[in-house]
């Protein structure tokens, strides 16, 4: 049985994480980079806030990354309308 999702499987996994203590100052600390996390530390480190993320294991390997892909407030009812609005 295959405990690991097709998409943590098969990205590219990033290699700059630091394992010592984390010294200095950060305006703000994000603990675990899943679906809320990591776009709220980009939102705020792209408005000038010093941002530090802090992960246990690897980016996205929380319940983000196991929740078989069901992440959506609806948008799977008009898919058509959402793409236009979002422009993808």
């Amino acid at each position: 049985m295959k405990l690991k999702s097709w998409w943590l499987d098969s990205v590219t996994h990033f290699g700059g994480a630091l394992e010592e203590p984390v010294d200095g100052v950060a305006d703000v600390v994000v603990i675990g980079p899943g679906f809320t996390g990591l776009p709220a530390a980009l939102a705020l480190g792209k408005r000038g806030a010093s941002v530090t993320v802090l992960e246990a294991s690897t980016v996205g390997s929380g319940v983000s990354g196991r929740n078989t892909g069901h992440c959506n407030t609806g948008a799977a009812q008009d898919y058509a309308a959402v793409r236009s609005i979002q422009g993808v």
